[in-house]
């Protein structure tokens, strides 16, 4: 995730370069800002998403935190919200 995304003026790496970097690498690439909230919401989404789909593969385990994910408290869910594979709701 690229960051300051709002602060254009003072970009050091190109988005194509930055996309080109991630495609190359297998990773995940968007740009957001913080200040301003751009993409925010989507980059978080995204990176749930990629999280669900690799524990969907088993190419998590979930018993094993050295894998770095943690089960919550389900509780917190939000009705209407959803990361399954089907309907594709993350964040709203």
């Amino acid at each position: 995730m690229g960051n300051k995304a709002d602060l254009d003026s003072n970009r050091e790496v190109a988005t194509s370069e930055g996309a080109k970097f991630a495609e190359e690498y297998g990773l995940l690439f968007l740009e957001t800002s913080a200040q301003s909230g751009f993409q925010a919401e989507l980059a978080f989404c995204q990176l749930l998403e990629h999280i669900y789909d690799k524990v969907v593969r088993g190419q998590i385990d979930l018993s094993n935190e050295a894998y770095g994910v943690k089960i919550g408290n389900l509780a917190l869910q939000k009705p209407g919200h959803s990361v399954g594979k089907g309907d594709r709701k993350c964040c709203g």
